[in-house]
C-alpha cells in the first residue's frame, strides 16, 4: 500500500494543534523545517497544510507563513460517544476544489470537535488508486466511523470489493450517492431539486429545454432523472440534440473551440438549459456572452448548489445545497449510527431542496 506521507504529517499537526503544542494564532514551522524534520518533499508538506486549511485549523498569510486559526478552540477532554477506543472519524471526499466542499468539511469538523472526535480527511480527486490507498489506510487504522463519497459514484467501481470490506468492519455512511446495499447513505434529494428547477422553467413558458450533466457522478444521474420527471409530467417532447453528457474532469472541454460542437448544436434548439451545477452554469453563461447570446433574454440558464458561482457576475437561478448543514447532519447521523446501528435511519437527516430564483431565467423571448 502507498505510504500517505501527507496524511501522517496532517495527523501529527492536527494532534499538536488539539493538545495545545501549537496554540491558536501560533506560527507553524516553515515548509523547509517540516521537510527536514520528516524527510518529505515540499509538495507533501503543502498537501498536509491544504488538508488542515480546509478544516479551518490553519490559515496562510502571504509572505509570512502558516498559522493556527485564531478562532480554533482547544476542545476539552470529552469521552467520545463511541464505545470503541478510537476517537477519530474518517472522511473521504472526491473533490478538493474550492466549491461547496470546504463548507461540508467545516460542518463535519465543527460537530465532531464538539463531541470530542478528531477528523482524518482524504481527497481522492476521482482517482481509484488514491481511493484504494485511503480505504486500506482506514482498514489498517480503523476510525470509529467513516463518511465516504465514492470516486466516480455514477460508474461501477474497481474498488467495490474493498467498499464491502470497509463497510463491514467500520460504521459507514455514504455521501453524494444513491441508496446502496453496502450501508446507509445521506441523500441530497437531487432528483427532487432538479424537478423543481425544470418545473420552474416550464412555468415560465419554456418547452425546449437542454441539459448538461456528468455521467460519472450519481448527482448528475439523479438530477437528469428529476429533469425527466418534470418533462414527462408536462408531456413535453425532448428537443433535438438537447442533452449533453460529459465526464466530471472533462466538463470544461465543452467550452473549448475543439469541444463545442455538441454544445452549439444544442443551443440552436433550446430556449433554456439545466446545468449539472453552478460551475457549469457560470462557464456556459460566459461562453454565451462571448458568442453574443444574451442571458436570460435569448437563453435562460439554471445551476445547482447555490455556490459562490451563483452570485458572481451573473446571478443564477439554482437549488441550494445544504453545505455546512449537510456536513453537520452527516457527522451527527454517523455518531448516532455508531451508538445505535439498528435504530438510526440516516435518510431522516436529509434536508429538503430549496429553489432560489435569480436573474439568469426569464420567459422565452418569443413563442417557445
Amino acid at each position: 500500500m502507498a505510504n500517505f506521507k501527507y496524511l501522517r504529517l496532517a495527523e501529527w499537526l492536527r494532534k499538536n494543534i488539539n493538545d495545545g503544542t501549537f496554540p491558536p494564532g501560533s506560527k507553524l514551522p516553515t515548509e523547509a523545517e517540516l521537510c527536514n524534520q520528516f524527510s518529505i518533499s515540499r509538495h507533501t508538506v503543502r498537501q498536509a497544510i491544504a488538508t488542515l486549511t480546509a478544516e479551518d485549523l490553519l490559515r496562510g498569510t502571504q509572505g509570512s507563513g502558516t498559522y493556527v486559526s485564531s478562532e480554533f478552540k482547544i476542545a476539552p477532554p470529552i469521552t467520545p460517544d463511541s464505545s470503541g477506543s478510537s476517537n477519530t472519524i474518517g472522511l473521504i471526499l472526491m473533490d478538493n476544489q474550492s466549491y461547496i466542499f470546504p463548507d461540508i468539511v467545516r460542518g463535519v469538523s465543527n460537530y465532531l470537535a464538539s463531541r470530542g472526535y478528531l477528523l482524518n480527511m482524504v481527497f481522492t480527486d476521482a482517482n481509484y488508486e488514491t481511493e484504494r490507498n485511503a480505504l486500506e489506510l482506514f482498514l489498517n487504522n480503523p476510525p470509529a466511523g467513516l463518511l465516504f463519497e465514492p470516486a466516480n459514484s455514477g460508474l461501477p467501481s474497481i474498488n467495490y470489493p474493498l467498499y464491502e470490506k470497509v463497510t463491514r468492519e467500520i460504521p459507514s455512511i455514504l455521501l453524494h450517492t444513491r441508496k446502496s446495499p453496502l450501508c446507509q447513505n445521506l441523500p441530497l434529494r437531487d432528483r427532487e431539486g432538479s424537478r423543481m428547477l425544470t418545473d420552474y422553467l416550464i412555468g415560465l413558458g419554456h418547452t425546449r429545454i437542454g441539459t448538461i450533466f456528468t455521467f460519472d457522478e450519481c448527482t448528475g444521474q439523479e438530477r437528469y432523472l428529476g429533469f425527466l420527471d418534470s418533462t414527462r409530467a408536462h408531456d413535453l417532447v425532448p428537443a433535438k440534440d438537447a442533452n449533453i453528457w460529459t465526464a466530471h474532469h472533462r466538463r470544461d472541454d465543452l467550452f473549448e473551440p475543439m469541444g463545442c460542437l455538441a454544445l452549439d448544436r444544442m443551443l440552436k434548439n433550446v430556449s433554456a438549459v439545466v446545468c449539472h451545477d453552478d460551475r457549469v452554469a457560470y462557464t456556459l453563461i460566459t461562453y454565451l456572452k462571448r458568442r453574443g447570446i444574451r442571458v436570460p433574454e435569448d437563453i435562460s440558464v439554471v445551476g445547482y448548489d447555490d455556490s459562490f458561482y451563483a452570485t458572481l457576475e451573473f446571478p443564477l437561478t439554482t437549488i441550494a445545497h445544504p453545505k455546512v448543514s449537510y456536513g453537520e447532519n452527516a457527522a451527527k447521523a454517523l455518531l448516532n449510527l455508531i451508538k445505535s446501528p439498528l435504530e438510526v435511519d440516516v435518510s431522516s437527516y436529509a434536508i429538503p431542496p430549496k429553489l432560489i430564483a435569480r436573474s439568469s431565467t426569464a420567459p422565452p423571448s418569443s413563442g417557445d
